[in-house]
């Protein structure tokens, strides 16, 4: 109410001033040199007026945030109305590209040729004499990381003109945690790409929805510490880039989070996620929730749900917990922000009180959508977001971008299947059918070659120095928009069951779990990785195990013939419905559940069921793991590769023998 009053006292003494102004020094007097000075004090104090009115007005709605000031919520409106610009503009783009999808290819294809021909990289595959995209896929070879890895760090080093002629201001550092570490150099076209996207999603999200200028938004984001080549470019994720920009454009999106840009200096995930859920909650005008991965939303609620006691007692108290492990002067900047509100503290405990079903609605009663990843592994993240913490609540999984490139826009994101639209602009694209991917130079189709239902690895091409580049995503072609494909993603190809050709996808391997799951009373899935014999088999003397008798289905398979042992090895963490105290174990039979998970993955596996059916492969095995195993896992992974705790994903297919030890002292 202060801030209305505040401003319809401005509106009023601007309103005077404006009238002053014209009356007295332009109707009322004769003209001078000062007169056009006086018409410009009055036109600007007019629109000072309505600026100010326009914003008190804004605050009279319930569903603006109490936390904003008048600089924050003039830039809220701001941004929103250059979004809004910005989504008209390329939305129209879109439509007019996907509508004459091959003659865009082929003009992306050209400019590419083009913009890098005089590159070391242009020079050698002679770029100013290819003619089209069969010359193309014709003289230049598919190609892989390890293609471009002495070219990359080259240019991490400071070298120019190798693979692209444009200016590397980043060198994005991949998780690392799926696979070995990449770095891939990104340019400001780059950057802007994302942007871009990002106007477009928000856009397709937000009237569908009903939200209102003044609304903020918990962006739950976790920093990492950003490391610098010799010459002095920046190497980290592709958040990190934005971490320590100070500028302008930061400081307006800032006003549209509900927690400031000093939370990415708190590295440690559990503290970050604690001080931003402090930031979120006493929000109760919050309007979407936003993150890269389904897993940390996930882990933020867990937070909420765990420590709810203590994040209302700081909400109450207007401070951070003295306890929480955050450096000193971290703590006295974020209590400088807070101050106390033990009204909010009191509803959120009521809600609290009630349960953690259904949540995110109670504590945040406008909350019209929440965007993460949702695809590949996050799918058991997200199932439980849906069924738990937020049903009724859309999780939107917004857009396809990795390291590589910027390649999707979900342009039906209320719709649960994650569809993605590719973008004819970022890149030209090339499809490899599942079938062929295990050769080395398969042959490609193009985008109108493409059937429907089928799955392909994608090939892109871009002009930020990846040519031909095979990307490793299984995607499965669902339709075309206008002439456009339309994908769905599927999996990593590196993620794969694999004993005898049977190529197991995760996918499958996930439905089997959700549906044994399914079998077991007031039980639910907190997470799950797999491996296989043969790389168990590396960690112990499999004679050892032959000789002391493992060959029963409860011990979890037979030895083949040769002395090894061929099955699939599935490390699971359960957990009671409502996360009730007390393991799961008692109430489980492991053969049973061994039984179980192998019938139902022959349903969903035809060449695993057809290899089980000629007993090439053995039974799987299932590892019950005990409760917070999965996060030790995660621990130890992200000290030991490249990612921070915001790219991290879960390796739905384990092969790193330190982190298999791990897990074997974490069974049940």
């Amino acid at each position: 109410m202060a801030s209305v009053i505040h401003g319809v006292l401005f509106c009023v003494l601007s309103a005077l001033l404006t009238l002053y102004a014209f009356y007295y020094h332009v109707m009322d007097a004769q003209l001078t040199y000062l007169t056009p000075l006086y018409v410009i004090l009055a036109g600007f104090s007019a629109l000072l007026s309505v600026i100010f009115g326009y914003l008190s007005l804004r605050v009279l709605d319930k569903r603006t945030s109490p936390y904003h000031t008048y600089f924050t919520l003039f830039s809220n409106c701001l941004v929103d109305f250059l979004f809004a610009v910005v989504k008209e503009r390329c939305r129209k783009t879109f439509e007019k590209d996907t509508k004459k999808w091959r003659e865009t290819q082929d003009n992306i294809l050209q400019q590419i040729f083009h913009l890098n021909a005089k590159t070391e990289h242009g020079l050698k595959y002679q770029f100013e004499s290819l003619q089209s995209k069969d010359d193309f896929r014709r003289k230049h070879p598919l190609t892989n990381y390890e293609f471009y890895k002495q070219s990359i760090e080259r240019v991490a080093k400071g070298e120019t003109n190798i693979l692209t002629s444009h200016k590397t201001i980043h060198m994005i550092l991949t998780s690392g945690t799926t696979s070995s570490g990449c770095m891939f150099p990104a340019s400001k076209k780059r950057f802007s790409e994302m942007l871009t996207l990002a106007s477009m999603i928000d856009w397709e999200i937000s009237p569908s929805q009903k939200t209102v200028k003044g609304q903020k938004s918990a962006d739950i984001r976790l920093g990492a510490k950003v490391k610098f080549s010799d010459c002095g470019l920046s190497i980290g994720s592709m958040a990190s880039f934005w971490q320590n920009k100070r500028g302008f454009v930061q400081t307006l999106m800032a006003g549209r989070e509900t927690a400031p840009p000093t939370v990415l200096n708190i590295l440690s995930e559990p503290e970050s996620l604690y001080v931003q859920c402090v930031f979120a909650l006493r929000d109760r005008t919050v309007s979407k929730v936003r993150t890269s991965f389904a897993h940390t939303l996930y882990n933020m609620f867990g937070i909420m749900e765990t420590k709810w006691e203590q994040l209302t007692d700081d909400i109450s108290k207007g401070r951070i917990d003295p306890k929480l492990d955050i450096d000193s002067d971290m703590r006295s900047e974020l209590n400088s922000i807070l101050y106390p509100n033990p009204q909010r503290a009191q509803e959120l405990a009521r809600e609290f009180r009630k349960g953690f079903k259904g949540i995110a609605k109670r504590v945040w009663p406008y909350l019209s959508y929440m965007s993460c990843i949702t695809t590949g592994s996050m799918k058991v993240y997200s199932q439980k977001l849906c069924e738990y913490y937020a049903p009724g609540v859309p999780v939107i999984s917004a857009m396809y971008i990795s390291s590589e490139g910027t390649l999707g826009v979900n342009l039906w994101p209320l719709d649960q299947q994650g569809y993605y639209a590719l973008l004819p602009r970022t890149n030209f694209y090339e499809f490899i059918p599942l079938e062929n991917c295990d050769q080395i130079q398969p042959n490609t189709l193009f985008s109108e070659e493409l059937e429907i239902g089928k799955e392909y690895e994608i090939v892109i091409t871009n002009e930020h120095g990846l040519y031909r580049y095979r990307l490793g995503d299984v995607v499965k072609f669902v339709r075309y928009h206008n002439d456009g494909p339309v994908i769905e993603f599927m999996y990593r190809r590196g993620q794969l069951l694999n004993l005898r050709g049977e190529k197991t996808p995760e996918t499958a391997i996930y439905q089997a779990l959700q549906d044994t799951v399914a079998d077991l009373k007031d039980v639910r899935l907190v997470d799950y990785t797999c491996t296989d014999s043969l790389m168990l088999d590396r960690r112990r003397n499999t004679s050892q195990l032959i000789s002391s008798g493992i060959t029963s289905y409860q011990d979890g398979a037979k030895a083949t013939s040769d002395g090894e042992f061929q099955y699939y090895v599935i490390f699971l963490e359960l957990e009671r419905h409502g996360n009730v105290e007390g393991e799961v174990t008692g109430d489980v039979s492991i053969d049973q559940l061994n039984m179980q998970f192998d019938e139902n993955l022959r349903k969903h596996a035809t060449f695993y069921d057809m290899f089980r059916s000629q007993e090439s492969i053995a039974p799987p095995r299932v590892y019950l793991m005990k409760p917070g195993s999965f996060k030790e896992l995660k621990r130890y992974l992200v000290e030991n590769s490249t990612a921070t705790m915001m790219q991290f994903k879960m390796p739905r297919l384990l092969n790193k023998p330190g982190a298999l030890d791990l897990l074997m002292t974490l069974t049940v």
